[in-house]
């Protein structure tokens, strides 16, 4: 049967698009994020794949755009992860494109994230043939999303992060795909029902990784030969960690292993809500770590004078700190080092800012090379270190509300310090705090 199917399929061609030299030229400026030669000609292959298929589905739907705002192969950590291109949409539906290069055999590849993480569950999966050398793109089936599903739980898995699935289950009429898009209105996507929660990862969990990323030649190999897909379903799931591992894949980065645990841990624990100290409040987040409010009017102790005689001598030098700004300290017995950590925060129309000073509980100045950062999920925003006697590390960052701030403290050839993440959420703001990638 199948070998019918693949002789009927060879035999007809009239879902024939022809590559334009602008198509390659975008290929190829697409491919070039990718990581290594392999990966990069998978990435070309799928951009000629999707420039095909747009020209095609441009010429049979005229007015019927192809939506790709969020598609997979213009998110560079993404697109080098996921052999398919995810997240196309035309009239609400969502479309992936499983590209292929090669005479089809029995089974097609599908990525497991295509059916295991909503994110890229689509309503139809299309098999798209791209011939380089002919500069042709056959459009040559497609699948429902239910239709997987039915048969995944007899799909065998090669390898971990890929199952196969026989051709029978693809219509090899893709002219019935535009029926399907012009007459059908798009239903929601049903989930996997037997899928566990996602476990969260933990550093220990992610240091196989590591060391992979560390160790290996340059390119490194894709993600789904470093790390199993139990760990691959995490990363692809969250992406500050995603972006995080395809930046160390692209190019060494310094302190990797600080900058995951910083990662993991503002993707993972919860945060201190800031916006109640503007009402002299604490969350109970705030309670445990012990944080403390000066009272209200601001009356000053000896042991947190000297920190307010700083923030007075920062604002002498130009540092705009309005009065409203709530102050709050904690005391951090570290390393034997007994250090108080303030923290000055305050809201603007659009934003919000933190000031943070370290010093010490005592009148002893901090030690030489203690380092102070800020980072947020997708970039550290400051890096501080003390010099001979100095009484104070201090750094101001200013983000959107929906940011999530943490603060570090490094010794030289030690272990680093975290605090919780800080997030500025009022109590009436319905909004829900995510993590955003840059692209």
């Amino acid at each position: 049967m199948v070998s019918a199917i693949l002789s009927s399929w060879q035999a007809e061609r009239a879902e024939t698009v022809e590559l334009e030299p602008e198509h390659f030229e975008q290929a190829a400026e697409v491919s070039a994020a990718a990581v290594g030669e392999a990966r990069q000609w998978q990435v070309y292959l799928q951009a000629l794949a999707y420039a095909g298929f747009s020209d095609w589905l441009c010429d049979r739907m005229p007015g019927r755009p192809l939506g790709s705002s969020q598609c997979s192969l213009y998110r560079p950590p993404y697109a080098n992860s996921l052999p398919a291109v995810c997240n196309l949409d035309v009239k609400g539906f969502k479309l992936c494109l499983l590209v292929i290069d090669h005479p089809l055999a029995d089974t097609v590849a599908v990525p497991r994230a295509v059916l295991e993480l909503p994110d890229f569950h689509a309503h139809f999966y299309i098999l798209v043939e791209v011939q380089e050398e002919l500069a042709q793109v056959f459009i040559r089936g497609f699948v429902s999303h239910e239709n997987l599903l039915n048969y995944y739980p007899t799909a065998d898995l090669y390898p971990d992060w890929t199952y196969a699935f026989p051709i029978e289950l693809w219509s090899l009429d893709p002219t019935r795909l535009l029926l399907q898009l012009e007459l059908c209105p798009p239903t929601p996507l049903s989930p996997l029902p037997s899928l566990t929660p996602l476990p969260p990862l933990s550093l220990p969990t992610l240091q196989p990784l590591l060391q992979s990323l560390q160790q290996s030649p340059r390119p490194p190999r894709p993600l789904w030969e470093l790390c199993p897909w139990s760990q691959g379903r995490y990363l692809l799931a969250h992406p500050p960690l995603l972006q995080l591992i395809y930046q160390a894949q692209c190019s060494p980065v310094p302190a990797l292993t600080l900058r995951l645990q910083e990662v993991l841990a503002l993707v993972t624990q919860p945060a201190v809500n800031v916006a109640r100290w503007l009402e002299n409040r604490l969350d109970e987040l705030a309670q445990d770590l012990e944080i403390y409010l000066p009272p209200q009017p601001a009356l000053l102790f000896r042991s947190i004078d000297k920190f307010e005689r700083a923030i007075a001598t920062l604002q002498a030098q130009g540092m705009v700190i309005p009065d409203e700004a709530a102050h709050a300290y904690q005391d951090i017995d570290w390393q034997g080092l007994p250090l108080r950590l303030c923290t000055l925060t305050w809201p603007s129309p659009e934003t919000w800012s933190m000031l943070i000073l370290v010093g010490m509980q005592t009148s002893a100045p901090l030690p030489d090379e203690l380092t102070l950062r800020i980072s947020k999920a997708t970039e550290v925003l400051c890096e501080e270190m003390t010099e001979l006697d100095d009484p104070f590390l201090y750094a101001q960052v200013e983000g959107r509300p929906s940011e999530h701030f943490l603060v570090t403290l490094v010794l030289p050839e030690g272990p680093a310090w975290l605090s919780s993440p800080y997030q500025f959420q009022r109590d009436d703001d319905a909004r829900s705090i995510s993590f955003e990638i840059t692209h």
